[in-house]
């Protein structure tokens, strides 16, 4: 249920990278939840009754079926994103036999690394991710609270690639190197 509250967290955002478990696991809770909504409308068809509760498993259905719409669509192209595919890969989908294709591609690996995309969102909370903000020791970096928008690090430690301090996400407060893209948590480019 996390990652598909995850998606619809990001319900629009169309930039960055999502792994698999991620994707399939929004498409998975969707089926369910069609499943269900199909389920309890099939035994008032079959009976002809309740024309009330037919009508309104209808309209419930068809309005989370476009509510559903965007955030499928940006999972889909950001999960296109973590195989170093450019987005416009969706549009396959319109073409016969394309979906084959689209499940080819969404069934396909993370690129190792950041891509021209983001970082990679599997190697968050790994050390290698980590190394650059371990340098702060017992230091807390918090989003909340009244900081700077940039720290020095400590005397004598140097940030990777002699940068001397550092920068944190507008949208998530974490920190990030000051000259980065995107930031190692939520993928989003850095503003």
């Amino acid at each position: 249920m996390y990652w598909y509250l995850e998606v619809m967290r990001k319900y629009a955002v169309f930039s960055g990278r999502a792994r698999r478990k991620e994707y399939w696991m929004f498409q998975l809770i969707n089926i369910v939840i069609f499943t269900l909504l199909l389920a309890a409308l099939i035994p008032p068809l079959i009976a002809h009754t309740q024309s009330f509760l037919i009508l309104f498993l209808c309209v419930f259905m068809c309005v989370y079926a476009l509510a559903t719409i965007i955030p499928g669509l940006a999972v889909s192209v950001r999960r296109l994103h973590d195989a170093d595919l450019s987005g416009l890969w969706v549009l396959v989908g319109f073409v016969p036999a394309g979906g084959i294709v689209l499940l080819v591609f969404h069934v396909l690996d993370s690129t190792p690394g950041p891509n021209r995309y983001g970082p990679n969102p599997k190697a968050r909370g790994r050390a290698g991710y980590a190394s650059p903000y371990s340098l702060y020791g017992s230091q807390s970096i918090t989003p909340y609270g009244t900081q700077s928008m940039t720290r020095t690090a400590s005397a004598g430690a140097a940030l990777p690639g002699g940068q001397s301090s550092l920068s944190f996400c507008s949208v998530c407060g974490t920190p990030m190197p000051v000259g980065s893209r995107f930031c190692p948590n939520c993928g989003r480019a850095a503003y």
